[in-house]
C-alpha cells in the first residue's frame, strides 16, 4: 500500500519538475512512511511513497525494466503475482526482485494494455513508456485504490489523493455545483466527478492512455448480472462459493509483515476471521470498536466470534471526544464526506496499526450478496408505480415540494411524487437538498440535473431484476465512492494497508450469476452466503441483530457536540458563502436540538462541507 504521483508536460524540463514532484509526493507521506522515490526526466516526473509489505529490501519504486525504458509507480497489491511470476520464469524471464511491482512491468512489456485481465488485485498504477513517450494508468476492477487526475491540453497531473494535484500549484479550485448536488444526494461525490470542477477520478475498471498525440479512457471490466437457471444444482454452487471464499482470503495472507482483521461480529467480518483462522497456524489479531451507547455497540458479538476462533482480540471505545480528529479527517478525505462511520474507522485503524501493518476487512458482502436492509424494503413504494406521470408531475410534486421541512411523512410523499427519478435508492434525505441551497446555487444545480445519465459508466439496467439493479448501482456508486473511500482514507491516515477478500473480482462475478431469489429468503438478505459460511461460523453470528457501522451522532449533536455544530455552521463566514440557505441550516439545527426531527446525517454533511471550505478553499485557513 503506497501513494503515487505524476506530472506529464513536455514543456517542462527536469529542473522545473523536480521540486514539483517532491512537493506532490511529500504531502501524502502518511500513505507510505517507509521510503520515497522519484523518477524525473524532461517532460515527465513520477513520485512514490512506500509502505513496505512485500520484498522489504528490494521493492523500491519507481521501478524500471532492465533497459530503463519502462517505469512504474504502483499503489496496491497483486494477489496472483506468484503464479504470473512462475509463468514468466518458465519462459526464461529473469526477475531482479521478489516484488509484485516487477511482475506488472513484465506483464506490460509482453501484453501492453491487454495486461489488466490477467491481474487479480487492488491497484492504481502509472506506467511511463519512454520509447513511446506515453503514460498508461489503470485502476482495479472494484475501486479499492484511488486515482485522481487533472488534464489541461497536453498536460496531465495525477495522484493517489487530490491534495497531491493541488500541491502541484496553480490548479483551479472552483466548486462544482453538479458535484455538490451529488454530495447532498448520496453523501459522497461519485467518480468520475470530484467536488472541484477541473479534477476527476479515474473510474474503477478503467484505464487511461495519455501522450501528446493520444488521450483515451477505456473500460476493461464490469460486473454483469446474468443468473444461472433456478434449477441449477444449488449444492454445487454452494461448494463453489466455499472454494472461492477460501481462495480469496488465503491469497490475501501473502505478506512479509504482521496481519490482522477487523471484526464486528457480523456475517462478513466473522467469515473472513474464520477463514483466516482455518489457514493460519498462529492466532488471528482481531480489532473491534465499542461505544458506551449500547444500541451502537457490537463489541459483545465480536467477542463471541473472537473466543470461538481463539483470536488475540483488541477493543477500543469511541466517545464524543473522538470528534477532535474531524478536521484531520476532512484533510484526508480531500472532499466533503457524509459517512460518519469514518470516525470509528479511523480509530479502529489506529488501534490496528499499533499491532499490525496489514488488515483484512469484510467489506463487499452486503453489495455482492444482498445484505442491506434497503433491499428488503424494495417494495415500499410499490402500488404507486401505476399513478399516471402527469398526476405526479403537475399535482403531487408541486404539493410535495412546498411541504414544510418538518411535515409528517414529508420524505415518503416526496419519494412518491418523484418516484420516476428515484433511480438510485441511496442518499440521506435527498429532497431536503431542494431547500438547503441558496437561490444562486439552485439555479446552477438545475443546469445539470442528477439522473442515471450523469454516470455513463453505468450500463443499461433494462431487463435487470429489481434486486440485481439495486446491487449493481451499489457496486458502481456506493461501494467504490463511500465504503472503499472511507476505508482507504482512514486506514492510510494511519499507514495501515487494508485488504477486502469479499471484493475479489472472482467472487463478484460469481455472485452476479446467483438467482436473485437465492439471495433473499424469508425477507432476510445474504441467504446464500449464510448457508455457505454457516459451515464454519458459530450460530450466534446469524442470530444477532444487524447493525450499521456508525456513531451515536443523534445523541452527540444534541449534547456534547451541540455547541461545536452551531459554532461551525452558523458563523459569519459560513453564512456569507452564498452556497447554502443559512436560514434553513439554522432550522435543521433547531429541529434536531429540540428533538422534533433527527437531522444528524444532515448536520454531519453540513459540518464536512464547511470544514472542507476552511481546509481547501479559504485562503487564510487552507492547509495547501
Amino acid at each position: 500500500m503506497c501513494g503515487i504521483t505524476g506530472y506529464f508536460d513536455s514543456n517542462l524540463n527536469r529542473k522545473h519538475l523536480t521540486p514539483i514532484i517532491h512537493k506532490m509526493t511529500d504531502i501524502i507521506d502518511y500513505r507510505g512512511p517507509d521510503a520515497d522515490g522519484f523518477f524525473v526526466e524532461d517532460g515527465i516526473a513520477l513520485g512514490h511513497r512506500r509502505l513496505s509489505i512485500i520484498d522489504l529490501s528490494s521493492g523500491a519504486q519507481p521501478m524500471a525494466n532492465k533497459k530503463q525504458s519502462v517505469w512504474i509507480v504502483f499503489n496496491g497489491e497483486i494477489y496472483n503475482f506468484p503464479e504470473i511470476r512462475d509463468e514468466f520464469e518458465k519462459e526464461g524471464y529473469r526477475f531482479q526482485t521478489h516484488s509484485d511491482t516487477e511482475v506488472l512491468i513484465a506483464l506490460y512489456e509482453k501484453y501492453g494494455e491487454e495486461m489488466l485481465p490477467r491481474i487479480n488485485g487492488m491497484f492504481a498504477f502509472a506506467i511511463w513508456d519512454a520509447r513511446k513517450r506515453k503514460l498508461f494508468l489503470a485502476r482495479d476492477r472494484m475501486g479499492k485504490k484511488p486515482l485522481f487526475y487533472f488534464q489541461k491540453g497536453k498536460m496531465l497531473i495525477f495522484g493517489s489523493e487530490m491534495k497531491s494535484i493541488l500541491a502541484a500549484g496553480k490548479i483551479p479550485r472552483e466548486l462544482s455545483p453538479q458535484a455538490l448536488d451529488m454530495f447532498f444526494s448520496f453523501g459522497f461525490v461519485p467518480a468520475p466527478y470530484t467536488i472541484l470542477k477541473d479534477i476527476q477520478k479515474l473510474l474503477p475498471g478503467y484505464y487511461m492512455v495519455f501522450s501528446e498525440n493520444e488521450q483515451r479512457i477505456v473500460q476493461y471490466w464490469d460486473v454483469k448480472f446474468d443468473p444461472v437457471p433456478m434449477d441449477t444444482s444449488r449444492s454445487k454452487m454452494e461448494d463453489r462459493l466455499d472454494e472461492l471464499l477460501y481462495n480469496a482470503v488465503t491469497r490475501r495472507l501473502i505478506s512479509d509483515v504482521p496481519l490482522g482483521a477487523f471484526l464486528s461480529g457480523g456475517v462478513d467480518s466473522s467469515s473472513v476471521v474464520g477463514l483466516m483462522a482455518r489457514y493460519n497456524k498462529i492466532p488471528v489479531e482481531s480489532f473491534t470498536i465499542d461505544f458506551d451507547e449500547g444500541d451502537y455497540s457490537e463489541a459483545a458479538d465480536a467477542r463471541v466470534v473472537a473466543e470461538y476462533f481463539k483470536t488475540n482480540h483488541h477493543e477500543l471505545t469511541v466517545k464524543p471526544s473522538s470528534f477532535d480528529i474531524l478536521q484531520d479527517a476532512v484533510w484526508h478525505f480531500d472532499e466533503p464526506f457524509g459517512d460518519s462511520s469514518a470516525i470509528p474507522t479511523y480509530y479502529v485503524s489506529k488501534m490496528a496499526r499499533e499491532n499490525v501493518t496489514v488488515i483484512l476487512s469484510g467489506d463487499g458482502g452486503d453489495e455482492l450478496f444482498a445484505g442491506y436492509s434497503r433491499y428488503m424494503r424494495m417494495d415500499q413504494l410499490k402500488g404507486f408505480e401505476n399513478v399516471p406521470s402527469w398526476i405526479k408531475k403537475y399535482l403531487l410534486a408541486p404539493f410535495a415540494d412546498v411541504l414544510p421541512l418538518n411535515f409528517p411523512a414529508r420524505n415518503r410523499i416526496m419519494a412518491i411524487a418523484h418516484q420516476n427519478n428515484s433511480d438510485f435508492g441511496l442518499g440521506i434525505y435527498p429532497y431536503i437538498k431542494q431547500l438547503i441551497f441558496s437561490g444562486d446555487m439552485k439555479r446552477l444545480v438545475k443546469q445539470t440535473p442528477l439522473s442515471l445519465h450523469s454516470f455513463p459508466h453505468i450500463a443499461s439496467l433494462q431487463g435487470m431484476h429489481p434486486l440485481s439493479r439495486k446491487q449493481y448501482l451499489d457496486i458502481k456508486l456506493y461501494l467504490p465512492d463511500d465504503i472503499l473511500v472511507k476505508v482507504d482514507k482512514m486506514s492510510m491516515a494511519n499507514s495501515l494497508e487494508t485488504r477486502a477478500p469479499l471484493l475479489d473480482y472472482t467472487l463478484a462475478e460469481f455472485a452476479a450469476t446467483l438467482p436473485p431469489q437465492w439471495h433473499v429468503e424469508n425477507n432476510e438478505g445474504k441467504a446464500f452466503l449464510k448457508k455457505v459460511v454457516g459451515r464454519f461460523l458459530p450460530e450466534h453470528v446469524f442470530n444477532k441483530a444487524k447493525h450499521g457501522f456508525s456513531i451515536p451522532k443523534k445523541t452527540w449533536f444534541k449534547a456534547e457536540l451541540k455547541d461545536f455544530s452551531n459554532q461551525v455552521l452558523l458563523n459569519e463566514r459560513a453564512r456569507q458563502r452564498g452556497v447554502l440557505d443559512s436560514r434553513m441550516v439554522e432550522k435543521i439545527l433547531h429541529l434536531h436540538n429540540t428533538g422534533e426531527r433527527d437531522y444528524s446525517k444532515w448536520i454531519w454533511c453540513l459540518l464536512n462541507l464547511e470544514l472542507w471550505f476552511k481546509t481547501f478553499i479559504d485562503a487564510d485557513t487552507r492547509r495547501i
